[in-house]
């Protein structure tokens, strides 16, 4: 069974969890929801990327491991599985991204139709996480998934090993 890693605490906390929720304007769930987590020891996971850019270091100081038991994982290995999946907008991957920022107070209506914007919410009726490998191919598809991750969509799935 997969061990995970999740960095920035030392032990899982179920009653700070946080059911996946939307977000806005990046194709990622709103903030501090779900948890996230990489493979232990994967080479393309959290700990190698923020080493390779420098980039919250001090994020790697506490960790916990865990296990997904008896849980329905959504693995995605290739951009083209995100075809069939639900989405909160229209996603035209043959178009280039526009990146400029949202006005303020549009937040909510402005988003790039390049991205992929997975609805979180609807998934999470079907999966207990979505795993994202092969990261580097989802690069233009989801920006801000940075890295081989898991995100985990339940809490009562993760055993602290």
């Amino acid at each position: 069974m997969t061990a995970y890693i999740h960095y920035g605490s030392d032990r899982f906390h179920p009653d700070l969890f946080i059911p996946v929720r939307n977000g806005d304007w990046l194709p990622k769930p709103a903030a501090g929801t779900g948890l996230w987590a990489s493979r232990v020891d994967d080479e393309f996971g959290w700990e190698a990327w923020c080493r390779e850019g420098c980039f919250n270091l001090d994020s790697l100081r506490q960790s916990f491991r865990f296990r997904l038991l008896g849980a329905s994982v959504l693995t995605l290995e290739d951009p083209d599985q995100l075809t069939s999946l639900p989405k909160r907008h229209t996603w035209e991957p043959e178009k280039p991204p526009e990146i400029a920022m949202p006005a303020h107070g549009q937040s909510g209506e402005w988003y790039v139709p390049a991205w992929c914007y997975l609805d979180f919410e609807k998934l999470a009726e079907v999966y207990d996480a979505i795993e994202l490998r092969n990261s580097g191919a989802f690069k233009d598809a989801l920006p801000a998934w940075d890295c081989d991750c898991i995100l985990v969509l339940r809490a009562d799935k993760v055993r602290e090993v």
